[in-house]
């Protein structure tokens, strides 16, 4: 690989082509809260498997929608003893290896590592990422490709394929067949390999990456394992510095009382991942334990919603209800917030199925399902402001030798 910029890639971007919340406040008497909501940190080893035409236009926009909508990221394309580096949403970096990693480690929490084409998939555990996505299409020889490579980053895990965090993208495809391919493949992983395997996202056409971009290179000298270990450094480091830095201020929504917080949250990327290949037969609400002295549901804590008797198959703590017109909720906890957004797109991928298990409910399948998240304390959901969700803090009321919990909505 030579330091001049891939040609086809930038002819693609012509083509084809931070993270704090801003929402208006009244409070008259304090001054606005310090807000800071840094996304998770994340390395994630990208695998090009069969991808329709050039596999190479697909790397660059399937990374902006992997980061998910408003996170900037990096990708990185590993070829012999060099690696180029393209930034989305962020400014440019020069310098050496160290100088350039720590000025976009400083920026973006997001990276993407397409290792060399001649690594053994076996290999790919070992380099020290946080997650494994493939990327494919849905013809049978991408599916039959990508099962080799699953079956390939299996035996190269060991005993610890439990940890493992294995996905797809797919490329090329409806969401529909995408879907279908991605649960032909995880019944397969899970049947033959013990894996569990997790559908990131389809893109059914080439997309417009919408933002600014920067390349430069870096060279690969300890190979990509260190490169990893850099960037992991160079993540730690920058971290550190932003908590030792003066919080920028974000102005927080008017609540009653007015609240003084200072959170330091992370925040789940609003790229939403859904297990696929698991039973969708929703199960029956399961009983509460002894120990439950309190016993309200979430539903019964909101008006004019009446709790459904069966949960989604793959998060059952999650509740599902039905208002009077048939509009499908769906509720949970705020550290439950990546559930509720699946059992919200399972919900809506099935309505059918709801609808027939619940005929007394009159559920209208036509309508999306409304997400609602609690949380004990209204700091922990400043962030959400402004999202579809409808946010509620959740208290405890004693009333003599009985407990019971109240709502209040924030949205």
């Amino acid at each position: 690989m030579t330091s001049h910029l891939d040609t086809y890639a930038a002819l693609t971007a012509l083509f084809t082509t931070s993270d704090t919340a801003e929402v208006q406040v009244l409070d008259r008497d304090t001054p606005p809260p310090t807000v800071v909501v840094p996304p998770r940190p994340r390395i994630e080893c990208v695998v090009p498997g069969h991808l329709p035409v050039r596999a190479g236009v697909w790397f660059l926009p399937s990374a902006y929608r992997l980061a998910g909508e408003g996170n900037a990221g990096v990708l990185i394309q590993c070829e012999e003893d060099l690696a180029q580096l393209t930034a989305f949403g962020l400014n440019g970096a020069s310098g050496d290896r160290s100088t350039v990693l720590a000025a976009l480690a400083a920026q973006s929490r997001r990276w993407f590592l397409l290792p060399p084409s001649g690594v053994d998939p076996g290999a790919y555990p070992s380099l020290g990422v946080d997650r494994i996505t493939i990327l494919t299409g849905t013809d049978q020889a991408a599916v039959v490709a990508a099962y080799q490579t699953i079956k390939s980053i299996v035996a190269g895990c060991g005993a610890e394929r439990e940890q493992l965090d294995l996905g797809l993208f797919i490329a090329g495809s409806s969401d529909d067949a995408a879907a279908e391919a991605a649960e032909r493949l995880a019944e397969t992983s899970r049947q033959q390999l013990g894996c569990d395997l997790t559908l990131r996202g389809s893109m059914h056409q080439l997309e417009a990456v919408d933002c600014s971009l920067h390349r430069d290179h870096v060279h690969l000298e300890g190979g990509v394992g260190r490169l990893v270990s850099d960037i992991r450094h160079a993540i730690s480091l920058a971290s550190e510095v932003e908590r030792e830095a003066p919080k920028s201020e974000v102005p927080m929504p008017m609540v009653a009382p007015p609240l003084t917080v200072a959170v330091e949250d992370e925040v789940p990327s609003p790229c939403i991942e859904l297990p696929v290949g698991e039973p969708v037969q929703p199960v029956a609400i399961p009983p509460k334990t002894s120990d439950d002295s309190i016993g309200d549901s979430l539903a019964s804590c909101v008006d004019a919603l009446t709790e459904l008797p069966i949960r989604c198959p793959h998060h059952a703590s999650i509740e599902l209800a039905v208002d009077a017109q048939g509009h499908v909720h769906v509720l949970g906890m705020f550290e439950e917030l990546p559930a509720v957004l699946a059992v919200e797109a399972w919900a809506r991928a099935h309505a059918e199925l709801l609808s027939m298990a619940c005929r007394d409910a009159s559920i209208q399948a036509e309508q999306s399902p409304q997400a609602h998240i609690f949380a004990e304390s209204a700091k922990e959901l400043v962030a959400l402001q402004g999202t579809p969700l409808k946010l509620h803090v959740l208290t405890t009321v004693e009333i003599g030798s009985h407990r019971t919990r109240h709502a209040t909505a924030l949205s």
